[in-house]
């Protein structure tokens, strides 16, 4: 699903919004600790 797609879906939500989520997801899904990045 694109970007704009996911804010048209959840309008509450904002571009910047996505990609923190992405980063979040990516740090965890590397096993790393968050006080490690």
């Amino acid at each position: 699903m694109s970007f704009d797609g996911i804010v048209i879906d959840h309008p509450e939500l904002e571009r910047e919004d996505i990609l923190a989520s992405l980063a979040y997801a990516k740090i965890v899904l590397s096993g790393k600790s968050l006080l490690e990045v």
